[in-house]
């Protein structure tokens, strides 16, 4: 699913993991009556979440001033997640390592979890002050374009699998692709199965929504988009910043208790291609909101 740059105000609340369709053709003709406004992503060689609520924005027609000021904003969002994104990737690193040794060592995460967090935290205030700084620069007809492009090129279909593969026996969505890459046995697939089905199967999160953050932030992100069209728009209002370290430290820990049941089923080579995929599949991994 998953606020904290100018995309990842939305994608924490949203769970968009992606963005699908084609990118705005540059150059395009605005709509009638918009003189000087075009169509072009906005901020093209940013990264990740920057660059997709980006390609969003390149489906609203901009005037040259608000296209500067946006990619102004855009350009300090791309700095603080470049630094999250880095202590992320310090942290995957760190734990395929532990997954190829067969042990995890949570003590040695922990260090990185908190480098996770201290990132998030310096970037959450200036996140949602630059979102309602982008609600100001457009009009509403254009925040009405943004909200509806966020919405539409969200992966609802995608995380809709994957929850229903995971809430069942296990079977399907990325649990089934990782069953498929271990190339596991019958007897490792039942036990796999059994132990996401136990992790995911009946999860509720804390607000009590069915399937976890996941369902709770798909729900929580359209109710933010339609808040956006508004004339006025308050972050806080639509929804108060959460407790990074809480969040942070619930989502990790129950991804590592289900990695600390899956490891003891693998033999050596299936932890050396775990590992390797758990990095070819970072930002697929939910060990922080949004990120």
């Amino acid at each position: 699913m998953t606020r904290w740059t100018i995309l990842s105000l939305l994608s924490v609340s949203l769970a968009f993991p992606a963005c699908s369709g084609a990118a705005p053709t540059e150059g395009a003709p605005a709509t009638a009556g918009e003189v000087g406004a075009t169509r072009a992503p906005v901020a093209p060689l940013a990264h990740g979440k920057v660059r997709r609520i980006g390609d969003a924005l390149g489906q609203v027609a901009l005037r040259p001033d608000q296209r500067s000021a946006i990619e102004s904003l855009a350009a300090d969002a791309e700095a603080r997640q470049t630094a999250g994104l880095g202590a992320r990737h310090d942290l995957v690193t760190t734990l395929a390592a532990q997954v190829a040794s067969g042990t995890i060592d949570r003590d040695a995460l922990a260090p990185k979890v908190d480098a996770i967090v201290a990132a998030m935290t310096y970037a959450q205030p200036k996140d949602r002050a630059a979102f309602e700084t982008l609600h100001a620069i457009l009009d509403p007809a254009q925040r009405a374009e943004f909200a509806d492009a966020m919405e539409s090129h969200g992966a609802d279909g995608k995380l809709a699998g994957m929850m229903k593969g995971f809430a069942a026996s296990g079977i399907g969505g990325p649990g089934k692709q990782w069953e498929d890459d271990l190339n596991l046995s019958a007897e490792q697939r039942v036990a796999f199965e059994q132990i996401l089905h136990d992790a995911f199967g009946g999860h509720h999160g804390p607000r009590g929504e069915g399937h976890g953050w996941h369902h709770h932030g798909m729900m929580h992100g359209r109710a933010l988009l339609e808040a956006f069209k508004a004339d006025t728009f308050s972050f806080d209002e639509v929804s108060p910043a959460e407790d990074l370290a809480s969040k942070t430290s619930t989502m990790t820990t129950h991804v590592l208790d289900v990695v600390d049941k899956v490891l003891p089923l693998l033999t050596t080579d299936q932890r050396a291609t775990a590992a390797q995929k758990i990095t070819e599949r970072a930002a697929d991994l939910p060990l922080a909101p949004g990120m």
